[in-house]
């Protein structure tokens, strides 16, 4: 089956220090792919590479049916046909929003169609310094989607937006990408960015894939303990020397009893969390009223929701 977007085997050092380690995934036409994990993972790598600032050691890229870069072959970025949106959104600060819109436009589309394209019509004759940081946002992808680009790439797309806002513009970011049919790849540490958007996530740690799949596939069903704890808490049940019995502690009841022991209850809005011990174990759960530190309860799990992973 030829992909539209393959990276193949990718790997890459800097000064002996390995930041990617034999990395593949795939893309479709019109995919939202979401690389996540945590700082020093080797996401932002691996975007540049796609992008043509930084060459392989190993392996390759290739889209629609191009060569882009392998360890002895590398693609001028101009010539890839790829959109890249940074983290800071490189605006230019002396240029309004119709000059920086329309810098490297290779469409014969009106600036106006880009900005209604992404809810900045009125707003052309602004500065960068006169908008606000989703607004600045939505130029830099405008300028992006002004290029006819054949790929986008986004670089943490929401690290500069309230997290008020964050909402509705993970949806209106959806929405837009979907509606170009533009396979689009982005860089993200924040599980509920990756969550939200990505029609497949790639879990990257220690510049290793640990996991691909879509959201529900990350979230129900982890490869291991890492991935587990990336999107979201659980609780271990039982383990071996290579395994972990977790359930997730939506998945889990406080109930009447006297087994376990109430040892913090921290509100977070919505509910409370409440840890639990007995003994040696320990538990995270849920609560919609707090719960008296000291106190003691049962616990309620079902066997259908206990997952087996790998203990990394």
């Amino acid at each position: 089956m030829n992909h539209f977007l393959t990276v193949k085997g990718v790997s890459k050092s800097f000064s002996n220090a390995s930041v990617l380690s034999d990395c593949s995934f795939t893309a479709e036409k019109g995919e939202l792919i979401s690389l996540l994990g945590e700082s020093g993972s080797g996401k932002t790598t691996l975007l540049r590479i796609i992008a043509g600032f930084e060459n392989p050691d190993a392996g390759e890229v290739n889209m629609n049916g191009r060569l882009l870069c392998n360890a002895n072959y590398a693609m001028m970025p101009e010539h890839r046909y790829v959109g890249l949106v940074f983290q800071d959104y490189a605006l230019f600060p002396h240029l309004n929003v119709k000059k920086n819109i329309e810098l490297g436009m290779k469409t014969n589309l009106k600036t106006s169609v880009f900005l209604n394209m992404v809810g900045l019509e009125g707003l052309e004759k602004r500065k960068p310094h006169e908008l606000s940081g989703g607004q600045q946002q939505r130029v830099a992808i405008a300028r992006s989607l002004a290029a006819s680009p054949q790929l986008l790439l986004l670089d943490e797309p929401f690290s500069n937006i309230d997290e008020s806002l964050k909402f509705n513009f993970r949806r209106e970011l959806r929405e837009l990408l979907k509606s170009q049919d533009i396979p689009s790849v982005f860089v993200t540490h924040d599980t509920k960015d990756a969550l939200a958007i990505a029609d497949k996530i790639i879990i990257l740690k220690d510049g290793e894939v640990r996991q691909i799949g879509t959201p529900e596939d990350i979230y129900l069903r982890p490869a291991d303990t890492y991935v587990a704890g990336l999107l979201g808490t659980f609780n271990i049940v039982s383990e071996t020397a290579d395994t972990a019995n977790i359930i997730r502690s939506e998945h889990t009841r406080i109930t009447a009893g006297s087994e376990y022991e109430v040892t913090s209850s921290m509100y977070q809005g919505r509910s409370y969390l409440v840890h639990l011990k007995r003994n040696d174990i320990h538990f995270n759960v849920s609560s919609d009223t707090p719960m008296n530190i000291g106190s003691h309860v049962g616990l309620h799990f079902t066997e259908d929701h206990i997952l087996t992973v790998l203990k990394r």
